[in-house]
């Protein structure tokens, strides 16, 4: 993600970092170290959203100017929620991937929306088959996620359980 003369950047092996860079000279600014981020952050409001896997946590709220941990949402020990996030009307929506206790594989995903403010979480969804490649993508009042299991969910924002539809 770029705004405001910076450039925000994500890592996996070797060093499982998130870089704030100066655009023009290149200067490392500031980084904050996680684990495993995949999809990019986005930047909203002198904030930056970042999903992890989970042995950093889960999902993080940074100060975009400092690196600040502003707050951080944890769906379980367990699970990735590493791809790039939604946001838009105060609410972060969220996709990812789990595996039930027991199991090897992570067969199961949810879709999360968590308050932009507080990281509390406001509602979340389970669907069939991961969301691990795939980012939420919202309009018209709906969230839209493609699953590893070649479905595609369509769920109201404020309530998955309103309306929506599966294909």
């Amino acid at each position: 993600a770029i705004t405001e003369g910076r450039v925000y950047v994500g890592s996996s092996w070797p060093d499982y970092k998130l870089y704030c860079f100066d655009a023009v000279t290149g200067d490392a600014l500031w980084d904050f170290n996680s684990w495993e981020i995949i999809g990019s952050p986005i930047i909203s409001d002198g904030k930056v959203y970042v999903g992890t896997g989970p042995l950093s946590g889960g999902f993080y709220c940074l100060d975009a100017q400092t690196g600040t941990t502003l707050w951080q949402y944890s769906a379980g020990s367990d699970e990735h929620m590493n791809n790039a996030p939604a946001i838009s009307q105060g609410k972060v929506y969220i996709g990812s991937r789990y595996r039930e206790e027991g199991e090897y594989d992570y067969n199961y995903g949810r879709i999360h929306c968590v308050d932009a403010e507080t990281g509390t979480l406001l509602w979340r969804s389970r669907v069939d088959g991961q969301i691990y490649h795939s980012s939420p993508a919202l309009s018209n009042g709906r969230v839209y996620v493609g699953a590893a299991s070649g479905m595609l969910y369509c769920v109201d924002a404020g309530d998955p359980a309103v309306d929506g539809w599966t294909m």
